[in-house]
């Protein structure tokens, strides 16, 4: 009974420990000057290749 206890007691420190790190961490994108404020409406076409002519 106490090896059970001991493992989940580490199993929980290490998922606290990996939660407050995940949220810690910086964003990983930057927010760089020729950022657009364009947002994408219902009407805009976006697309890549020859089918969207």
């Amino acid at each position: 009974m106490s090896v059970r206890r001991t493992v989940a007691g580490s199993l929980t420190g290490a998922l606290v420990a990996s939660a407050l790190l995940v949220a810690a961490a910086p964003s990983a994108h930057a927010v760089e000057p020729d950022d657009t404020t364009f947002t994408p409406v219902a009407t805009d076409l976006i697309g890549v290749g020859s089918d969207t002519i």
